[in-house]
């Protein structure tokens, strides 16, 4: 699948992919991947495309918040410890639909933790410039302009959303290579 994936990359190099590094649930049982992990991370992170970003659940932020900051510091210690198995930010799964104080409260003690994380490539969520709401830059500032921010839930609605069109772009150029059109 990897491989099938990374011809895909090869291929198209206009096309940004996203690659979630999902080892168990999560960065796994160890303080770093196993061989075949970081050969794999490695090999993803030689593409310009493709941004890596590590897999964390929440379970709807029931799941005990420690918890989850240790799986963004484990994924943020790869990078610390090896920057050719740093990956580009955190995926963020299983988020409430619903707002409540306690779940932004819950989501925004996360995203402060990933901004906050040496480890993490430099680029993808600019954590440089987070403001003091720890919130995320929509785009690159044009020159004299500041930074306009999104708040983090529409940050990763609209990343879920990025995600699902670049999904439906593979499987439409997928379904058309194999029409051969």
């Amino acid at each position: 699948m990897l491989s099938t994936n990374l011809i895909r990359a090869a291929s198209y190099p206009r096309v940004q992919f996203t690659a979630i590094v999902n080892v168990h649930s999560g960065p796994g049982e160890g303080a770093l991947p196993n061989a075949e992990y970081s050969h794999a991370i490695k090999t993803l992170n030689s593409f310009a495309n493709i941004r890596t970003v590590g897999y964390v659940a929440t379970t709807w932020c029931t799941r005990n918040l420690s918890l989850v900051l240790d799986e963004v510091a484990a994924y943020s210690f790869w990078g610390e410890y090896d920057e050719s198995i740093a990956i580009d930010g955190i995926f963020v799964d299983e988020t409430p639909t619903q707002y409540t104080p306690d779940y932004a409260s819950y989501l925004q003690t996360i995203a402060k933790a990933i901004h906050e994380s040496e480890g993490l490539r430099d680029g993808y969520i600019g954590k440089a410039t987070i403001s003091s709401r720890h919130r995320v830059p929509c785009r690159a500032p044009r020159k004299h302009e500041p930074y306009r921010v999104l708040p983090l839930h529409l940050f990763i609605l609209l990343s879920w959303m990025v995600l699902q069109r670049q999904l439906t772009a593979i499987h439409y150029e997928t379904d058309n290579m194999r029409a051969g059109i």
